[in-house]
């Protein structure tokens, strides 16, 4: 399959790989399927112990440049992820994890977006929960669009874009790295920092990114010391303390709301009523910006 007759855009697409062959062709080739082609695709393997790096090599003759990068010991997510910064050579970066599918005009999108935006230096989109086949959606999120409500959400505590749903000036990586240490919350934290930083952000209301929930991923496990790092985090980096009932109650409605988009089961609606209940208000703001 070739990519010669697409046109390409200055951007890079950068993931962090660890023992996902099951799924790493359909990701591929979502990348090959795209609207227009990126300069590379890069892959930071973390020693993965499955049939990844075979399946990544059988798309040597894609016509996809594929920089692989294989880490002979397992380093973790944020490590894996500044092994591949240095192979970054385009104006953009776009994040994804590769057991999620890109929309196939999300890196167009996202490219016009920020040429005809230039104050923007971050740009994510809404995203869609599924299980199984990408079809089977389980949830959507609403991610505010603009700047100011975005950092509102980090001063918070919350998330103001989805990680794997971001394209952004390379150069915001140029003082700015992933810090290991705060895995899980590494990317409340480098998108806090980069906030702190005067970097400007912007949502695209479109679904870009199809998120797979499954055993394993990040988006079905919230322990409670993720959500206490989190807000750890937010005192570090905004100065703003949150008293221990407060963390708890949000450890409740964020897994509640996490188990609630992992199953299509009718227990799932007992855990959205949960997480309403732990947060009302926000389920209010929620579901006035669904009616609007």
């Amino acid at each position: 399959m070739s990519l010669t007759f697409k046109s390409q855009v200055d951007v890079c697409v950068l993931a962090a790989n660890y023992n996902n062959g099951i799924y790493l062709k359909q990701f591929i080739e979502g990348i090959i399927n795209s609207s227009v082609r990126p300069k590379k695709l890069i892959i930071v393997d973390d020693a993965s112990s499955d049939n990844s790096i075979s399946v990544i090599d059988s798309f040597v003759n894609s016509g996809l440049d594929i920089v692989l990068v294989k880490l002979k010991l397992n380093l973790g997510f944020a490590n894996a992820l500044n092994k591949g910064l240095p192979y970054v050579d385009s104006k953009y970066v776009l994040r994804i994890d590769p057991d999620d599918i890109i929309h196939p005009s999300r890196i167009e999108i996202q490219y016009k977006f920020l040429e005809e935006n230039r104050l923007i230096d971050i740009v994510g989109s809404n995203v869609a929960y599924f299980i199984g086949p990408e079809t089977n959606i389980t949830g959507k999120s609403k991610f505010p669009t603009n700047h100011q409500s975005i950092v509102q959400c980090y001063k918070a505590g919350h998330h103001g874009v989805c990680h794997g749903s971001v394209m952004m000036k390379s150069k915001c990586f140029h003082n700015e790295k992933y810090n290991q240490k705060n895995v899980p919350a590494e990317e409340y934290d480098i998108f806090s920092r980069l906030a702190n930083k005067k970097h400007i952000f912007g949502n695209i209301p479109d679904v870009l990114t199809f998120v797979r929930v499954h055993e394993s991923s990040v988006s079905n496990n919230m322990p409670y010391t993720t959500v206490a790092k989190t807000f750890k985090l937010r005192e570090k980096l905004w100065r703003l303390k949150t008293n221990r009932l407060y963390i708890f109650k949000e450890f409740i409605a964020r897994n509640a709301y996490r188990k609630y988009i992992s199953t299509y089961k009718p227990i799932r609606y007992v855990y959205l009523i949960t997480a309403v209940l732990m947060k009302p208000f926000s389920a209010i703001i929620r579901i006035t910006k669904i009616a609007n």
